[in-house]
C-alpha cells in the first residue's frame, strides 16, 4: 500500500488495490490517516494525507498513522492536511538522499479542529466534487474511444 499512497489513491481510500498474505505490521481502523514516512524526492511529496475507513488493512512500517483520540471526519482531515497543510508538513521533511516525515512532527502542528458536523458537510462537498471530476474523466475517456471508433471506419 506504501506505493500506492503515492501513486493510487488520492485523499480518501475508496476501494484498497493491493492485498498481503503478510502477518506483521499494524491493522488499519476506521478514521484512520496514512501518510508515506519517506521518499527519495522532496518533503512536498510527503504530504499526503489519505483516509482509509476500512478494518484490518495491514499496514507497512514505512506508513505513518495517524488515530485522533476524539471523533473527527478523516476525510476532511485528508482534504485539510493534504491541501491546506501541505507545505507545512513539508517543511518537517527531513533527509538530503532520503527524505522523512516523523510522527512527532505532528506533535507540534497547529491544527484547525471545526466542529464535527461542519468537518462532514466540508468532507461531503469535497468528496462531492472529486466525484463530479471522475465522472467527467470518464466522460472524457469514453468520447476519446467513440472518436477513435469512429476514425477507424473512416479510414478502412
Amino acid at each position: 500500500m506504501y506505493g500506492e499512497l503515492y501513486t493510487t489513491y488520492s485523499e480518501i481510500i475508496k476501494t484498497v488495490k493491493s492485498r498481503t498474505n503478510e502477518n506483521g505490521g499494524i491493522n488499519s481502523e476506521i478514521n484512520d490517516l496514512l501518510l508515506p514516512c519517506s521518499t527519495t524526492t522532496t518533503g512536498i511529496d510527503l504530504a499526503n494525507v489519505t483516509a482509509l475507513n476500512e478494518r484490518n488493512i495491514l499496514l507497512g512500517s514505512d506508513i505513518t498513522i495517524l488515530r485522533s483520540k476524539q471523533e473527527i471526519s478523516n476525510i476532511f482531515y485528508a482534504y485539510y492536511l493534504s491541501n491546506y497543510k501541505k507545505h507545512q508538513l513539508a517543511k518537517y521533511g527531513q533527509g538530503s538522499t532520503i527524505v522523512h516525515l516523523y510522527y512527532n512532527h505532528f506533535k507540534v502542528m497547529k491544527i484547525d479542529i471545526p466542529s464535527l458536523p461542519e468537518q462532514e458537510k466540508i468532507a461531503d462537498f469535497l468528496s462531492s466534487i472529486d466525484e463530479s471530476i471522475e465522472n467527467v474523466g470518464k466522460q472524457i475517456e469514453a468520447a476519446q474511444e467513440w472518436k477513435k471508433g469512429l476514425l477507424q471506419k473512416m479510414f478502412v
